[in-house]
């Protein structure tokens, strides 16, 4: 329920508080007087966009705020508390335009984003205008219609959902199935590859290894000569032999050199052990440089396809292990895919039952409700003076989407000799609005108590007729809280709360304002209504009549 709308510095308007009442509010005044700004100060506050020129001339900014009373359980608030925003049972927006068109909101003063004031605000209020009477020509509103009738909100949803599943559960196949075929049809080269590059088995650093060894085979006479060369001069028949005969020498003398000569035998026999194993390492390296004739050939044979494979797959010699192992993965990933492909149709399959499932039920609960929308429309719509009006919920079935399996037609016909066709071909405006209030009506009983607001939705109508319509939209007060702009007398008369919105010429700017009218001021509210700037005497009473109607 709305409490309260406090406006400051918006449009023609300094400073306005509204305070609500449950039931029926009535707004009425002249043309021009402002009463659709009401509309563009409620719809501004709960996030909309609306019109561009909000903030009152000379001011910095424009502040709407309204209060609403919530109840526990509702839709409302449970978006707050997944937004991690916790509230009683009183709700308080407010947003600021700021003159260089910068807005800012909250709800009961934490800052949040319009998009949070608008998920909020269509849990709270619901408008419905001319261009509502517009989108209620929609099929697609039609259905939603339905469904809120039916109480189907938290099926649809889950239909949705379920689709949602199904998307998710198809794409990922779709995936699945696109890398299976790019490995299909690698999957030849990837087999022939792995076999070729398993028999060749190149070893990591397997091509340098075998250059070095080949460079050696190929200088090796070379090699072998001079080691043969420098044994010959290092060996016991040259510097071996030299040096040890020049011990043998010196020990001969040692005893009578007074130890003089005991550094340079120590040298020698230091550079004799040296020259040993010089020796004996070139005579070792000698040995070695004894080839198979065979080896050369084997190696030249072992590199020239070790590097032919490499040329083949554009890969560096050393990189040919790791390359094998990515093929062999790439294969493998084939052999799961093929199993996973396998799992996955089967998710889809089950995705696809539990779509239709839930789908199935939400076209017998829209069936089913729609037979009895038909009926409570049959039973509103001579209280509206369309006793001649019949009103057919039309189903069809349509491809599967996130809505379900049907397309939802609200069909009427205004002539008892003409069939029921789309509102949208038939109806006129006068026409849909009194259909729309039919249906509001009806589905007033299903839907939770959201405010309704009606912008002028009596237009193209009078006499009887507004009074017909007077009389439901007071009906629907009585179940939900319902804001009215009205130029029809019949209608204002109903109201459980009637307010006036004016317009004044103060210190040069031209102002609106509302007043909340007592009896008498209704009186002579209807009476203008009725009559015109001059207010007759007739028409008072004829305002009476309509306010206080004779048992």
């Amino acid at each position: 329920m709305l409490i309260s709308l406090l406006i400051r510095d918006l449009i023609v308007i300094d400073y306005m508080r509204v305070d609500f009442s449950k039931g029926l509010n009535i707004f009425t005044g002249e043309t021009g007087a402002g009463k659709s700004i009401l509309i563009d100060s409620l719809n501004f506050v709960l996030g909309w966009r609306g019109r561009g020129d909000l903030v009152r001339k000379g001011s910095d900014q424009a502040e709407v705020e309204a209060v609403f009373q919530v109840f526990p359980g509702c839709k409302s608030k449970k978006i707050l508390e997944e937004a991690g925003l916790q509230i009683d049972d009183e709700l308080i927006l407010r947003r600021i335009s700021n003159v260089d068109g910068r807005k800012v909101a909250w709800i009961n003063d934490h800052r949040v984003s319009a998009e949070l004031l608008r998920a909020v605000s269509l849990e709270l209020v619901e408008f419905h205008g001319q261009s509502a009477n517009n989108s209620f020509s929609n099929d697609k509103v039609h259905r939603e219609l339905l469904d809120q009738y039916c109480e189907n909100q938290s099926l649809s949803k889950l239909v949705g959902n379920k689709w949602k599943d199904l998307g998710e559960s198809e794409k990922t196949l779709s995936n699945i199935q696109k890398r299976q075929d790019e490995l299909q049809r690698d999957e030849e080269f990837l087999r022939h590859s792995v076999k070729e590059l398993k028999e060749l088995n190149v070893q990591p650093e397997e091509d340098k290894s075998l250059d070095e060894r080949r460079r050696i085979i190929k200088s090796s006479e070379k090699l072998r000569e001079n080691v043969y060369k420098a044994c010959q001069l290092l060996g016991r028949e040259a510097a071996e032999g030299a040096i040890s005969d020049a011990m043998r020498w010196l020990d001969e003398i040692a005893d009578h050199s007074a130890g003089e000569i005991e550094q340079a035998t120590d040298t020698l026999a230091a550079a004799l052990h040296e020259l040993q194993f010089a020796v004996q390492t070139l005579e070792k390296f000698s040995g070695k440089l004894d080839f198979d004739p065979l080896d050369l050939e084997r190696i030249e044979e072992r590199l020239f396809a070790i590097r032919a494979l490499s040329r083949k797959h554009q890969e560096l010699s050393e990189n040919l292990p790791r390359l094998l192992d990515s093929y062999i993965k790439q294969l493998n990933d084939l052999e799961k895919n093929r199993v996973s492909i396998s799992e996955h149709e089967e998710l889809v399959r089950k995705a696809k039952s539990n779509y239709l499932k839930v789908a199935k039920e939400l076209t017998k609960s829209r069936m089913r409700g729609a037979k009895f929308l038909d009926k409570a429309m049959k039973l509103e719509l001579p209280s509206l003076k369309m006793e001649k009006a019949v009103f057919e919920t039309k189903i069809m079935t349509t491809p599967l989407g996130p809505h379900g399996n049907e397309n939802v037609t609200f069909c009427v016909s205004t002539n008892i000799d003409s069939p029921p066709r789309p509102i949208a071909k038939i109806a006129s405006g006068g026409e849909i609005s009194r259909l729309l209030l039919a249906l509001k009506v009806c589905l007033s009983a299903s839907e939770d108590s959201r405010i309704v607001v009606f912008d002028e939705i009596d237009r193209g109508v009078g006499g009887a007729t507004a009074d017909a319509v007077g009389r439901r939209l007071q009906e629907l007060g009585k179940r939900s809280q319902a804001l009215v702009i009205t130029h029809s007398p019949q209608v204002a008369a109903f109201a459980n709360r009637h307010f006036c919105v004016t317009k004044h010429l103060i210190d040069g700017r031209t102002l609106s304002r509302v007043t909340q009218l007592n009896e008498n001021d209704r009186v002579s509210e209807i009476a203008r209504m009725i009559s015109g700037n001059k207010v007759t005497s007739e028409a008072l009473a004829a305002a009476n009549a309509l306010i206080f109607p004779a048992e």
